[in-house]
Parts: C-alpha cells; sequence; structure tokens
C-alpha cells in the first residue's frame, strides 16, 4: 500500500489530461508490477509482460514513469 500511496503521488502531479488514466493504471496494476520488480525485472520486461506496451513508445513510457518511483521504499 505504501509503494502504490507513492505512485499515486507522483499521478497528480501529472498533467490532467493522464491523471485519471495514471490512477486507473494503479489500481490495475500496481501489485503486479510491484510483484515482476520483486522478480527484478527491467521496466521493459514488466511493461511486455503486463501487455501494455509496443517495443517503441509505450516502452519509453513504462520506463520513465517506473523510474520516477523512488527506489528506497
Amino acid at each position: 500500500d505504501e509503494i502504490k500511496n507513492v505512485v499515486h503521488g507522483v499521478c497528480k502531479r501529472m498533467p490532467k489530461s493522464v491523471r485519471q488514466e495514471c490512477d486507473q493504471f494503479v489500481e490495475k496494476y500496481a501489485d503486479l508490477v510491484i510483484s515482476l520488480l520483486a522478480q527484478e525485472l527491467n521496466p521493459d520486461e514488466v511493461c511486455r509482460e503486463l501487455k501494455l506496451c509496443d517495443q517503441t513508445f509505450n516502452a519509453f513510457r513504462g520506463n520513465y514513469f517506473l523510474k520516477t518511483i523512488p527506489k528506497d521504499l
């Protein structure tokens, strides 16, 4: 739950046009993303595993988004 709260905080900093989508993503996928990252998959692998990213633009977005999460949680 702590990680979800931090990520929701990141969503609040995003432009209004994507804020709601960000919050919905967190609610739908956060537990799975955390589980995959705990397996030491890199953000591109997580994105592909979730079948949310193609191999270009969306992979970049997923990588950027995951890098915004503090690593000391």
